[in-house]
This record gives C-alpha cells, structure tokens and sequence, in this order.
C-alpha cells in the first residue's frame, strides 16, 4: 500500500509529514462492516509526502476473506497520524471510524504559534490484484487529505495618509501585527463543519515578514479545524490587524482593522489565503469595532507547495477551486402590508434555507416573540419557473390579521430572517 498526501504542503512547517498510520483492509463494498486486517504502522523516523507499506496475509486469509469468490479487489481506509489518545470503536467500519472526534492544539496557551509535528489525515481507496502466481498479490494507492485548514495574509501599506482636515500619517509598519479569531480546535474524522460544536480559539498577534522592498508583508500561517458560522455572528472568523500610524506632528495611534474572509466555512485540506491593502486609518481603540478593510483579493487552493507567500513567483501552477457565488440584488426587502415576497438570485450551487426565525417587536415586552409555530404560518422556500428552471426564486409566505377588531390584529411589524 502506498499512502500519500494529495497535496504537497511546507516541508518547513511537517505539512506533509507521516508519523506513523493505521491501516483496515475491508471487503469489496463491506466498509460498513468490521475490517477483515487491520494495523498500525511505525517508521524508524516520520517519512515526508508518502510512505509505502507491505503486509504478508496468509493464502487462506486471502482467498477467503479478502478476495472470496475470486474477487479483484478490496476495500482499504488509512488514517495518518491519529492522536495516541484517541480510542478506536469496538466496530472499525469506515463510517464509525469517521465518527471519531479529534482534537488538537494549533496555538499554544497564550495563543502563539505552534509548530505542528504532523497533521492528522485520511483516505480511502481500493487493492487490486496484479498477480495471481504461486501467492495473490494486490496493490493499492491511497491518497490522503488533512483533516485541518491552512489559512493565511498577506498585505501592503499606502506610505502616507491625509485625513480631512489635511493631516498627513505615516505607517509604522515596523509596529504591525495580525490575529485570527474564532478557529477550532476539534472535528470529527469525517472533516465536515457543523457535525461537531466547534471548540473555538483565538490566535495572539504575530509580527509581519518583510518581503523584501516590495512593500508587501506576510504572516505565518494560521490553522483550523473545518467550522462554520453565520456572517456578522459571534463566530465569524475574522483577522485583525493593528497598525500603527505617526502624524506630522508627532502623535503615535494605534490603529485597529479586521478582514473577513469571502466564505461562511472552512473545508478541510484547502488553503485560504486574502491580500490586502491598507490605506486608511483605523479604530482609535480596540473597544471599538475596527474598520472593515474593503479592497481584498482572495485565493482558494487544493493545500499544496509553491504558495507559501502569493508572491506572483509561484514555483509550481495551482488549480483554483470552482468559484461560488450567490447573487441577489439585495439582502434587505420591507413588505408593507403583504403576505407574500418572491426573490430573485443567481447561484453557482444547488442552495438551502435554515435559520428561519421570526420576531414581532412588541413595545410593552420586548421579549414577546412571535412563535413561529403559532396559528399564523411562515414559509420560506426556493423555488424556479416552470417555464425555465434557470430562473430561481426565494418565496416567503406569511398570513396576516388585518381585521383591526381582532385582538390579534398585526398592527406591529415582524422581522423575518434566514439565512440561504
């Protein structure tokens, strides 16, 4: 068995490296059963992007419990670099396997940067027989994917600054500095968001790399395990930039910024990276809410080498990951007096409705809230055309009381949310 990285990482960082594996040996299209072998495998020393393995089966274990009936092949899942502490199930299917909840530290306690020794991965595939001479022998190739996420930032600064009233400012850029709020600590081994309640933490700010004269500063990475969140939540992850700028008179300020990246998820084995220019004073204070940077430009890639500083002077060529966008001409429509709302919007992708919530302001009891499973039903759905499925609509539904002799009368407005 040959098992490999998809994609190569920093060898500087042990992006790539393998520690060691456990491997399980199926039946063809019986994953959701206990493996016919299982193993765990230790080299002499971590090996770097792939590790080939050999294992001796006995002729009997072979033929009837690996290839019965004459099979061709065989199912086969390997996880590199599970954590010692995590406890495999009494059932080693692929699905229970993939159940296993994981948690690692990618920050130290004070929130610096840690260096990984290795980063958990998985990957599933298949053997098949390439000889049937005196012994069976198989092969297979299993590529593996991590389960965390690689995100970083890199940015350049105007050389000077003049506010309104004519003051000119310098950036200190020696002064500069990054966090990133809001990653995750743990997943399960099936690397998808939302499956397991994020445990949340918070990088401290970490000084800039000079790139050289070109005006442009870059950070160490940062990573995550997948997580998602809601835009403008609590959770959303966000980097924030101090930048410290001097007038022409003299007076130091700190300034506060943050960058929101161009998605509501993070996907395992992706790496997300933003450019960005500053040219502006900040916030004053870090009480304050920093002023959201606009003028962005954002790369996401497959995680692999030759990208360590989007620099333009990539060493190798990326593959950029299909683009999605959901288009609509606005995100906040006032209904006055009606029932019903259709709202166009363009997508790349098949999209859902969730989150819906409704809530009627009520001036005497701020917390009487309009319960959604009350006698006045709200929908909201998507829907097209018939005449041209291409054409796609939000449709949301509401009864009203517009009877005024009724005590239930809506004479007071309702606020529905969801988010697409």
């Amino acid at each position: 068995l040959l098992a490999k990285a998809t994609m190569a990482g920093d060898d500087d960082l042990n992006e790539n490296q393998i520690k060691y594996l456990h491997y399980f040996i199926y039946q063809n299209g019986k994953t959701s059963e206990s493996p016919v072998l299982s193993g765990f495998v230790k080299p002499n020393k971590p090996v770097t992007e792939s590790m080939t393995i050999s294992i001796e089966v006995d002729e009997a274990t072979l033929r009837e419990d690996i290839f019965p009936n004459n099979g061709r092949s065989c199912d086969v899942y390997i996880i590199a670099n599970l954590p010692e502490d995590v406890e495999l199930p009494s059932v080693c299917s692929i699905d229970n396997l993939k159940d296993l909840e994981l948690s690692t530290m990618f920050a130290n306690a004070d929130g610096s940067f840690l260096r990984q020794e290795c980063f958990v991965m998985d990957g599933s595939g298949k053997a098949e027989v390439i000889s049937l001479r005196n012994v069976i022998v198989a092969e297979g190739n299993i590529s593996l994917k991590r389960l965390a996420s690689k995100i970083s930032l890199a940015t350049t600064v105007e050389s000077s600054y003049t506010d309104e009233e004519g003051v000119v400012w310098t950036p200190d850029v020696e002064g500069m500095t990054l966090e990133l709020v809001n990653c995750s600590n743990n997943i399960l081994l099936n690397g998808i968001a939302g499956d397991v309640e994020p445990e949340r933490f918070d990088y401290s700010p970490r000084s800039h790399i000079s790139e050289g004269n070109s005006g442009r500063y870059s950070f160490e990475p940062f990573y995550s395990y997948p997580c998602s969140w809601h835009l403008r939540s609590e959770d959303e992850l966000v980097f924030r930039i101090k930048l410290p700028w001097t007038d022409n008179a003299g007076r130091w300020q700190p300034c506060y910024y943050k960058v929101l990246l161009n998605t509501t998820e993070l996907v395992r084995n992706t790496y997300y990276h933003v450019n960005v220019n500053i040219g502006i004073l900040g916030s004053f204070s870090p009480q304050e809410d920093p002023v959201e940077l606009q003028n962005l430009s954002y790369l996401v890639v497959d995680w692999r080498n030759g990208l360590n500083d989007f620099s333009g002077g990539v060493e190798e060529e990326v593959d950029i990951l299909a683009a999605h966008y959901l288009v609509l001409e606005k995100n906040v429509w006032e209904m006055h007096n009606q029932e019903n709302l259709t709202i166009p919007y363009i997508s790349s992708d098949k999209c859902v409705v969730k989150d819906i919530e409704i809530i009627r302001d009520n001036y005497q009891d701020s917390n009487n809230n309009y319960d959604s499973d009350g006698t006045k039903p709200l929908t909201v759905f998507l829907t097209s055309d018939p005449q041209n499925p291409l054409a796609t609509y939000i449709a949301v539904s509401h009864e009203l009381v517009n009877d005024l002799s009724d005590e239930n009368a809506d004479y007071l407005p309702y606020t529905i949310t969801f988010t697409i």
